[in-house]
């Protein structure tokens, strides 16, 4: 089934009004969802915004769109003989997910989605198919344009996707749209659960902080004053309006830090609230700390101010290698799983295959070699294992003469432990046991039957 010819990228002219084309806020497009915190009522959502425009949260995407192209998906099958995965080589799905379209590669369409999935907990492709029934193309749909929908008195799960473009909705076909999303969302089980959306309210908290800092900078680096005529003058100061624009004018841009003279009696008072005594250095930590939790990555990879508490240089790379194994890996390991078990079948048999991802140029998840090298060399020299098993663990060539060879039958070693201590391999033992049989043999031979 071809999707119906409503795409803004397929009329051959810029779409208006739609999600492709307009600058309307995405809580506008028909597919957004608000969230009802505990303890309030108010639509933090709104107040949010668009919020992959949140430091924190446009910090965690950035780190994620620069890492996840170290990571590409490759279809694998799986040898039933040695129960092991292979890559399969040159596999249809492997060429669209690397040039899913004509407008954008593979890099961006991930990049796309893992935006998606951050901020939302949904992310939808719209599957184009060629003649044969496969999956041709695949394009990016924002997330607030697409519902999963379910037809009244339908026993399906999910019947079609309402696609809403141009203020018009189409309905489309289950099989035409990709969805990939972050488990159930208990209230809309449809839908996936935003990782965000719980820290809505810190959200906002971020954004005001860094609009208050913003707007002391620009108002000459303190609060705004109150101007008021002095006691018994009452009545004699130029408008009040008038009096506010000289103000400013003579004490903020470019003339900030200039004397200021006044022709008539004026008091200057100053507010006692002070950053100083709002603890603004401080007080976005909290906030800061719960949105990079909800997202579930580490500040310190991200620079992120807050990320300073907990950031030293004996633990960066323990905190990369955490962003990849508890944030980055498992989204990856989301996406490939829900795209393989949808895109895959339309391939034709998929049996024993999956899309999975490819960690080899991930430094973070390469085992530490200076390490390994210390365990093995210290099990080796403590007779725990011979000299092939030590050269395997740390990947050098084994020749036949490492094998059954211990720490204690070198000479580094020719203070030997006491025998008791030694471990000897099974094949080493099973050789010692033959011989000792067959010197018993020949001496129960030799005395006529009968054993010495």
């Amino acid at each position: 089934m071809q999707l119906p010819n409503i795409w803004p990228f397929r009329r051959g002219t810029k779409a208006v009004n739609s999600p492709f084309g307009d600058e309307r806020h995405w809580s506008d497009w028909g597919g957004s969802r608000t969230h009802t915190l505990p303890g309030s009522a108010h639509n933090w959502a709104k107040d949010a915004g668009d919020l992959w425009l949140n430091p924190v949260i446009a910090a965690a995407i950035r780190w994620s769109w620069a890492n996840c192209v170290l990571a590409p998906f490759r279809v694998m099958r799986r040898e039933p003989a040695d129960d092991t995965e292979v890559p399969v080589e040159d596999h249809p799905l492997d060429v669209l997910l690397d040039a899913p379209n004509s407008a954008y590669d593979g890099t961006v369409l991930k990049q796309a989605v893992i935006l998606s999935l951050i901020v939302d907990g949904n992310a939808y492709c719209a599957v184009e198919k060629n003649g044969r029934g496969e999956p041709g193309e695949l394009w990016w749909l924002p997330h607030g344009s697409v519902k999963p929908k379910r037809d009244k008195g339908s026993t399906e799960w999910m019947t079609h996707y309402e696609y809403t473009v141009g203020g018009q909705r189409h309905r489309l076909d289950k099989d035409n749209v990709l969805h990939i999303r972050h488990g159930i969302d208990p209230a809309s089980p449809l839908l996936g659960l935003s990782p965000a959306a719980a820290a809505l309210r810190a959200i906002c908290t971020t954004n005001l902080g860094a609009t208050y800092a913003a707007t002391i900078l620009r108002r000459f680096g303190v609060p705004g004053g109150v101007a008021s005529p002095k006691d018994g003058t009452r009545g004699t100061v130029p408008d009040p309006k008038l009096l506010k624009a000289k103000l400013q004018g003579m004490g903020t841009g470019d003339h900030a830090g200039e004397f200021i003279v006044l022709e008539d009696p004026i008091d200057i008072h100053w507010p006692q609230v002070t950053p100083q005594r709002m603890a603004l250095d401080t007080i976005l930590d909290r906030p800061e700390a719960d949105v990079g939790a909800a997202i579930g990555i580490p500040l310190q990879v991200l620079g992120i101010h807050a990320g300073r508490l907990s950031k030293t240089y004996a633990n960066q790379q323990e905190a990369r290698e955490a962003a990849w194994e508890e944030f980055l890996l498992p989204l990856l390991w989301l996406i490939a799983s829900q795209a393989g078990r949808a895109l895959l079948p339309m391939f034709g048999d998929a049996k024993g295959l999956r899309l999975g991802v490819n960690i080899d140029d991930v430094r973070a998840m390469q085992p530490d070699v200076s390490a390994l090298h210390d365990r093995a060399r210290a099990d080796w020299e403590k007779n725990l294992i011979d000299r092939a098993t030590w050269k395997r663990l740390v990947n050098m060539e084994v020749n036949p003469d490492d094998e059954g060879v211990y720490f204690s039958d070198t000479e580094a070693g020719a203070v030997a432990p006491p025998v008791s201590a030694k471990r000897l391999d099974r094949t080493r033992w099973d050789d010692r046991v033959t011989k000792e049989l067959e010197a018993l043999r020949l001496i129960t031979a030799k005395n006529g039957g009968v054993a010495a």
